[in-house]
């Protein structure tokens, strides 16, 4: 899902982002396994990270999914 998640990042989201600024709205996207180190995932801190970033972006959350397991 790499050349998948380059096009979200180079071209929709600037997109979503220059048309949510026009009315108003915060956009923001978030990757998840962006700043998780390789010590936190040894330690089976991924998950709770995650789970605290997805509270964080109340009241809304769009999830993408991959075919990545593990």
């Amino acid at each position: 899902m790499q050349a998948e998640r380059d096009e979200l990042v180079k071209r929709v989201f600037p997109l979503l982002r220059r048309r949510c600024e026009q009315r108003g709205v915060a956009w923001s996207e978030v990757d998840l396994r962006w700043g998780v180190t390789d010590e936190q995932a040894a330690e089976g801190e991924v998950l709770p990270i995650c789970l605290a970033e997805i509270e964080r972006t109340r009241p809304y959350f769009i999830g993408l999914l991959g075919q990545r397991y593990g």
